[in-house]
């Protein structure tokens, strides 16, 4: 049954709206005398709208609750809908003000294990509503905790044959994570093979005499230098920590030892483990070599200035992987994820339109006769977008296993693999904008804690029968467990 709040909330909301709107109308009237905006037909017509949007806005958000779950629904264009398990949530709580108290509305924080956007708040629900919640979830919750918690469902035996692993990284391994991470190094490098024939590329009318020239050269010398400067002390912190990186593991706990001036030491166990994430930068595809993170939910990190997530293994090359599961991390179910072959390049092409956004910036450069590096510019964007949807379109895949879900996806040029149990998974949802309405496809949200807080998964232009599944597998692993 969907569940809607109390109609009330379509007047407090428009209230609120009319009243700023009036304001404003008011604010711009006073500083720029547009007296058309005090019109009674333009103030009433105003009015019609956004009573009528806060209406839609109504129909188009409610929620359902069954066994173990409530979903959410929201929005008008860019639709939203949330997914989270009753054994997610922290508390609920309800406050009722004494205005709300003859129509018997209460409002309702669902704190859940995530946070990912805040609490989610219902302010005007029905009281029997809020007390069928509060039930459900007791309920719930009273069933998963009489069946017995299953820390490490794949490895009862391969456990006992892997209780002890060690492992340091060698130099050269070393150099080629440092070298491999510097990014668009290579690409600088490319740019700076034309450093001879900018006097072609830039308008000659700049370069009539050498003191025009100069300060040119000058700038883009120092420009040069300092890119070089910055890559060699890159080069410098990424040798000094992971300086003799070390891996060991003793039964459940895993040991990382780094550092060459500061040495750290990280111990986790591995039933705070929450998902694997495979990490591959665009240099690292042309040695098949990735860098394997682990998302906990411990707040421990690789050290105070990185990341979020723990790096378990620098550099590895890709035929090894499996085996260093097999060693490391049995409890996770390791599989190669092969391409598959997705239509959705256009519609990619089409979301990362959005990055020419800033070529109005180039008016100036057009305008200063720098014509060939204005056209120069343009067309690096425009292939950026091309490999970009190129490369998205390529890398999207899913791999749905019994309680394991693993997912491919792309984020500006660099591959993730997800290896996710789903008892692991906090939140998933799906959201679109109206443009997917009507279509095959939808786009997928997967909330999974990382320290803290969580790691927000989003998959673009999936089949709606795929994420079907995945919601259908996502609650059968709930009930299970």
């Amino acid at each position: 049954m969907h569940i809607h709040q109390h109609p009330l909330s379509i007047f407090k909301s428009s209230i609120s709206f009319i009243f700023y709107f009036v304001l404003l109308a008011l604010s711009i009237n006073n500083f720029f005398n547009f007296n058309w905006l005090l019109n009674p037909f333009m103030l009433v017509g105003g009015s019609v709208l956004i009573i009528l949007f806060n209406f839609l806005t109504y129909y188009y958000a409610y929620f359902i609750l069954s066994q173990d779950k409530i979903t959410l629904y929201r929005g008008i264009f860019f639709k939203q809908i949330t997914t989270i398990p009753f054994k997610n949530i922290q508390a609920i709580q309800r406050r009722q003000a004494w205005y709300l108290i003859p129509f018997k509305i209460t409002a309702i924080t669902i704190e859940n294990n995530t946070q990912h956007e805040g609490s989610i708040e219902l302010n005007f629900i029905k009281d029997k509503f809020a007390k069928q919640l509060e039930v459900a979830r007791h309920q719930a919750q009273q069933t998963t905790n009489n069946k017995a918690i299953i820390l490490y469902p794949n490895n009862n035996q391969s456990v006992a044959k892997t209780s002890k692993f060690k492992y340091q990284i060698s130099n050269d391994e070393l150099l080629t994570y440092a070298i491999t991470s510097l990014g668009i190094f290579p690409l600088m490098g490319v740019i700076g093979s034309f450093y001879d024939h900018f006097d072609i590329i830039l308008t000659n009318k700049i370069f009539n005499n050498i003191t025009n020239k100069l300060p040119v050269i000058a700038g883009v010398f120092s420009f040069f230098l300092i890119f070089l400067l910055a890559c060699v002390l890159f080069l410098f912190k990424t040798f000094t920590r992971y300086y003799k990186f070390s891996i060991g593991r003793k039964k459940h706990t895993v040991k990382i030892e780094q550092g060459l001036f500061q040495r750290n030491t990280t111990h986790f166990n591995l039933k705070n483990v929450q998902a694997i994430n495979l990490e591959q930068s665009l240099l690292r595809r042309f040695f098949n070599l990735y860098t394997i993170n682990v998302l906990l939910a411990t707040n421990t990190r690789d050290d105070v200035d990185n990341s979020s997530n723990l790096v378990l293994m620098p550099v590895i090359s890709g035929r090894k992987l499996a085996k260093f599961f097999q060693e490391v991390l049995p409890e996770i179910d390791y599989q190669k994820i092969e391409p598959q072959k997705n239509t959705v390049y256009w519609r990619f092409f089409n979301l990362y339109l959005w990055y020419l956004i800033w070529l109005p910036s180039l008016f100036f450069l057009w305008q200063a006769k720098f014509h060939l590096l204005t056209i120069g510019l343009i067309l690096l964007d425009l292939i950026f977008i091309i490999v970009h949807a190129y490369i998205s379109n390529k890398d999207l895949a899913i791999e749905q296993q019994i309680d394991q879900l693993n997912i491919m996806t792309n984020t500006l040029l660099t591959k993730n693999i997800y290896l996710i149990p789903y008892r692991h998974i906090q939140e998933l949802g799906q959201f679109e904008s109206i443009l997917l309405t009507g279509s095959s496809y939808s786009n997928l949200w997967i909330d999974v804690r990382n320290q803290n807080s969580l790691q927000r998964i989003k998959l673009h232009y999936l089949p709606r029968k795929i994420i079907h599944k995945i919601q259908q597998d996502f609650i059968n692993t709930i009930d299970y467990h």
